[in-house]
């Protein structure tokens, strides 16, 4: 066993992580899993990144949840027993969140939102995009090259399968 608060260390050296707050083991498996099936916000932040969306879920079905927010609809991965009616929050990483120009119907599976870019921050291989929706800032991480016009409109689509619906 081997002990540290740094993540980049954890998720390099660990075949399994345990992520503890306050005394409580909050998720145990590999740096993968709770990468990507954060079981709460709290084990998502500790590993990276990650924008949270809060909501209410409207509907389950075979391990799926839908989330009404005040950005619009979102669909994603959720654990058993989230129940409908309670709140929740929609958890993506930046990298997964896909960037584009316009919100076409391109047969790209996904809810999208719709926003304006503020800011984009160059970050070597990567660049953040911040997107104003509403009364919030979504960061977004993409691969340099791809097109996103400073200061105009764009569409975030967030895929399902990258999506996860966890209990507030």
């Amino acid at each position: 066993m081997y002990v540290t608060h740094d993540r980049r260390e954890a998720i390099r050296l660990s075949d399994r992580i345990g992520v503890m707050a306050g005394g409580r083991l909050l998720q145990l498996g590999s740096p993968a899993d709770l990468y990507h099936h954060p079981v709460s916000g709290a084990v998502a932040a500790m590993l990276g990144d990650v924008v949270r969306i809060p909501g209410v879920v409207t509907g389950t079905s075979e391990g799926r949840a839908v989330l009404r927010t005040s950005l619009g609809m979102l669909a994603g991965v959720a654990p058993v027993g989230l129940q409908v009616g309670s709140d929740a929050e929609a958890l993506v990483r930046p990298e997964d969140l896909d960037v584009t120009e316009q919100p076409a119907a391109d047969g790209r599976a996904g809810p999208v939102i719709v926003g304006r870019v503020a800011k984009v921050e160059f970050r070597g291989p990567s660049s953040m995009v911040s997107v104003d929706v509403g009364d919030r800032t979504l960061e977004a991480r993409v691969p340099n090259g791809v097109p996103v016009p400073n200061g105009g409109p764009v569409a975030l689509r967030v895929p399902v399968e990258r999506c996860v619906i966890v209990p507030v």
